[in-house]
């Protein structure tokens, strides 16, 4: 450092870094990208008042790489900087401690400038000059408001097409104006405020000397969406594509988890920030989905969001999926053999809608998991068919075979059953609460009650104790049971001999 006078000092290098590196990664982003580091830095410094520029320098021509030149300004009236130095450090900026501002180290500033030529900064009574003599730190007379940034930029040129669509998209807090090449930027109307939004911010732990991530409330706002995909806002400042199908941009009032070049946000964080809002907007995606007849892919395979939603916008799920309500399907499962035909008859007889929901994506199928399965409701439809007002009196023949029965399911499952009877259209015995009903107009039940079929029959039944529906689970029951049953009739074949007597001889 040289002093040329007692108000003004000379650095041979712009900063205290490597100055071609910041520049690089300012030229890897887009002007815009670029463009607001110069806005959050005005922000951060509490303006009210903002005017920037970013016109084509054609007088200049390309340098040797092929660089376009750009005359770049920005005024605010914000605090200004009462320390020039901390213009050219990395890492002195306070903005880092609070997760409620943009800045992070100082760098935004400092990668525009080292893309610049030539630049030049006023605050407060400080002038900074940055050329090809390095950069001279002066004092002024007169004291200037705020900061003001003048520099000729050397870039691309990627995105000046797109610079005034990029500032008319940016969220301003209410009170500030803001200028773009002497067009005042609107502010965008918040069509709703979440308050008290769980996620994770980063500020600077100056006692470890890193970044400390970690969760903290803060409120979301939604904007309608400015362009053609939606995007996510740091404190107004968009950052990163939003992955939900809403036409809404989320406006972060926090700092986010950016990576190193303030580009990206992690897929983690922005799944986890959809989530987090997915209740409060129940109400849009039902309209996005009236609207479109398509649930959003968001909803349709992530369990979590799924459930999020409100009890209509499910409902709305499932019909636009499936065809109809939850009120009229049925699980199917592929693996019972009497689903096809349970299946098949609840559809004619009740107009349910059988559903394979192993095939279906998680948020579809999780919003199913307590529909009533094929076998549960035919059950329930073989029960309803009872007509136990209407049964005849109960014939000697009937008594004696019920205890018959009886006792065998009681020495089949080793606990106290019970057997009666019923009439049904369509199923010959029913388990429930162990007892067997028996239905009086199967002829087999009562003409031939020690038959093959009979007796399999009551082991079907009995399976039903351990476990509801027809799975590979019931039929291994099934023949569990079977095994212990012919222990039993080889053990006591006395029983058997004396039913035989008792129910043969009888007509």
């Amino acid at each position: 450092m040289t002093g040329k006078n007692a108000a003004s000092r000379t650095y041979p290098d712009w900063f205290s870094v490597d100055t071609g590196k910041r520049a690089a990664m300012a030229r890897s982003r887009t002007l815009g990208q670029n463009l607001k580091e110069l806005l959050a830095n005005a922000l951060d410094a509490g303006a009210t008042q903002i005017a920037m520029t970013c016109e084509a320098a054609t007088e200049h021509r390309r340098d040797r790489s092929g660089l376009s030149a750009y005359q770049v300004t920005c005024a605010d009236n914000g605090r200004g900087c009462p320390d020039p130095e901390m213009l050219r450090t990395i890492g002195s900026s306070t903005s880092d401690f609070h997760p409620e501002t943009r800045g992070r180290f100082g760098q935004g500033l400092i990668d525009v400038l080292a893309a610049c030529e030539t630049a030049e900064i006023r605050t407060l009574r400080s002038r900074l000059v940055f050329d090809d003599t390095g950069c001279v730190i002066s004092r002024v007379r007169n004291a200037v408001a705020g900061l003001t940034i003048e520099g000729l930029l050397r870039h691309p040129g990627d995105g000046f097409a797109e610079l005034r669509d990029y500032f008319q998209s940016i969220i301003l807090p209410a009170g500030v104006e803001l200028d773009f090449n002497g067009d005042r930027i609107a502010h965008r109307p918040i069509e709703r405020r979440i308050e008290s939004v769980k996620l994770q911010t980063v500020v600077y732990d100056s006692e470890k000397g890193r970044d400390r991530k970690f969760l903290r409330q803060t409120a979301v706002e939604l904007v309608c969406q400015a362009n053609r995909v939606s995007m996510i806002y740091e404190l107004g400042i968009p950052v990163d594509t939003a992955p939900w199908s809403l036409p809404m941009d989320i406006n972060v009032l926090q700092k986010t988890p950016l990576d190193t070049e303030r580009n990206i946000l992690p897929d983690t964080y922005k799944e986890s920030l959809v989530h987090s809002l997915i209740a409060h907007v129940s109400d849009l995606y039902e309209a996005l989905m009236d609207d479109r007849n398509e649930v959003p892919k968001e909803i349709r395979n992530d369990s979590q969001n799924a459930v999020q939603l409100h009890e209509s916008a499910q409902e709305r799920v499932v019909e636009i999926t499936i065809g109809t309500n939850r009120g009229n399907i049925a699980r199917e499962n592929p693996f019972d053999q009497d689903n096809d035909s349970e299946a098949a008859e609840l559809r004619e007889r009740c107009g349910r809608k059988p559903v394979n929901t192993g095939s279906l994506p998680d948020g579809i199928r999780t919003l199913l998991t307590n529909t009533p399965t094929v076998a549960a409701l035919h059950d329930e439809l073989c029960k309803a068919n009872f007509r136990v007002g209407v049964l005849p009196p109960e014939t000697e023949r009937q008594m004696v075979c019920l205890r018959m029965y009886s006792e065998l399911a009681t020495a089949i499952l080793e606990t106290r059953v019970s057997c009666d009877r019923m009439m049904s259209e369509s199923i010959a015995a029913v388990w429930s609460a162990r007892t067997i009903s028996l239905n009086i107009e199967v002829s087999h039940i009562w003409n031939d009650p020690l038959g093959e079929k009979s007796v399999a029959l009551i082991l079907h039944e009995c399976a039903h104790h351990a476990t509801s529906g027809h799975s590979l689970a019931f039929q291994d029951e099934v023949a569990r049971l079977g095994g212990r049953l012919a222990g039993w009739v080889a053990e006591n074949r006395e029983w058997w001999v004396e039913w035989q007597a008792k129910l043969y001889r009888r007509s």
